[in-house]
């Protein structure tokens, strides 16, 4: 493959890797910040409005067990944060 081959492949494969980014709302705020931080460590990004509040306050119980085992810290006042930041962007 020549050189200009090798470019556009280059740039192909930078393209299709930005088409899954999942691009989250307040993206700078710090529940979107802890979001990006916690919650990929064992799986992809979640969207907010993957589940309403009240699913949300569930399965952030559940990710907190699985995170205690994993040893992954997750202080109660971060839990306070993704939880308002997830119930606050959540499905209606």
């Amino acid at each position: 493959m020549n050189f200009r081959g090798t470019l556009a492949l280059i740039a192909l494969l930078a393209l299709s890797a930005c088409a899954g980014v999942n691009h989250l709302p307040e993206g700078d705020s710090p529940g979107a910040q802890l979001v990006r931080e916690k919650c990929t460590v064992c799986h992809g990004q979640p969207h907010p409005t993957r589940h309403t509040a009240q699913e949300w306050k569930h399965y952030l119980g559940l990710m907190e067990v699985h995170m205690k085992t994993r040893g992954i810290e997750f202080s109660s006042e971060e839990k306070k944060t993704v939880l308002a930041y997830l119930q606050r962007n959540a499905s209606k």
